[in-house]
């Protein structure tokens, strides 16, 4: 079975970073024995009707697409397309299809709507969806060890660090890799997909040695010397975090973590290890300095308690 995976184009072109969770579906349905590609609207910066025909779309059996809220209109726009071309199923997953289910795919024109992690069973799913199944829903969380790592077979690397360095954000090395230790957030604030919604409130850790792997696979075949870290938080756990920058020490790696981090964590003893791994940066997810607001999001923080981090971290060298 071939199957194309687009992610569509998002219109701004700040910082286009590569999609992992596409390459990781990419890398599960070639284990499944299927052919898989990815096919980028937004690195191309691309219109729906450009998509349409700048790829052999007729050769595929099923196309997904990755939806957030907004590019519905983008893809609404490219499935008109490819119904009048093509006889191809059309199937649309991501946030805002995990988040409306039924309606999203109603709304986009598709064959099927896939709600959650498409991974697991991902041969099942995909026979389901040519006998013409309209809703799959994941039944059960899995260990995450068990997933291949991202295709990066299908995502050339080297296409998306341009638009990394004309960001505007800083960046220390000159050829960065990506990476996601976890799963899932056990947090409540209302205005994330992330834990409610998308990959639970249970974080399920990859082991160690998983992680080291797919650290030792990007530095050989890309040569990384930038490791950026796509979790919400992964410093959740303390002391997986502290055996995490431990273990990357010996890479001497430039270490962005990119999603943000809690700042209760922040010890002496895990900011001298991160320091040590090459950390150079922590995002911080305050959201609003108005405490009625974070009562409102169901943002659990202490206020203080960031100022102290962010001080804590300064105290070591690491932006924030």
């Amino acid at each position: 079975m071939k199957i194309v995976l687009v992610r569509p184009n998002w219109t701004t072109r700040r910082m286009i970073l590569p999609p992992l969770g596409l390459g990781y579906i990419c890398a599960a349905a070639k284990r499944a024995g299927h052919e898989c590609t990815i096919y980028d609207a937004w690195l191309k910066d691309e219109t729906p009707y450009q998509t349409t025909l700048d790829f052999p779309w007729g050769k595929a059996h099923i196309i997904g697409v990755q939806v957030y809220q907004n590019t519905v209109e983008w893809t609404r726009e490219f499935f008109g397309y490819m119904r009048w071309w093509y006889n191809i199923k059309l199937v649309v997953g991501g946030p805002y299809v995990t988040a409306l289910k039924e309606q999203a795919r109603e709304e986009m024109g598709a064959d099927c709507a896939v709600i959650g992690e498409f991974e697991t069973n991902i041969d099942q799913h995909l026979h389901e969806i040519l006998r013409g199944k309209t809703l799959i829903e994941w039944t059960e969380w899995i260990d995450v060890n068990e997933y291949p790592f991202p295709d990066w077979d299908s995502m050339n690397l080297p296409d998306y660090w341009p638009y990394i360095y004309s960001a505007g954000v800083p960046v220390r090395g000159k050829r960065v890799g990506f990476i996601q230790r976890t799963r899932g957030c056990p947090h409540k604030c209302t205005f994330c997909a992330s834990g409610g919604i998308i990959m639970g409130r249970r974080v399920r850790f990859r082991d160690l040695s998983n992680v080291l792997r797919e650290v030792e696979y990007l530095k050989w075949r890309w040569n990384i010397d930038e490791l950026w870290f796509q979790d919400d938080d992964v410093t959740i756990n303390y002391q997986k975090a502290l055996e995490l920058f431990e273990a990357l020490v010996p890479f001497k790696l430039h270490i962005r973590l990119q999603m943000g981090i809690r700042t209760d964590h922040l010890t002496d003893d895990m900011l001298l290890v991160m320091k040590q791994a090459g950390v150079y940066y922590a995002g911080i997810g305050i959201e609003s300095g108005n405490p009625r607001v974070l009562k409102r999001v169901k943002k659990e923080l202490d206020q203080e308690q960031v100022l102290k981090g962010i001080r804590a971290l300064d105290k070591y060298g690491i932006q924030v």
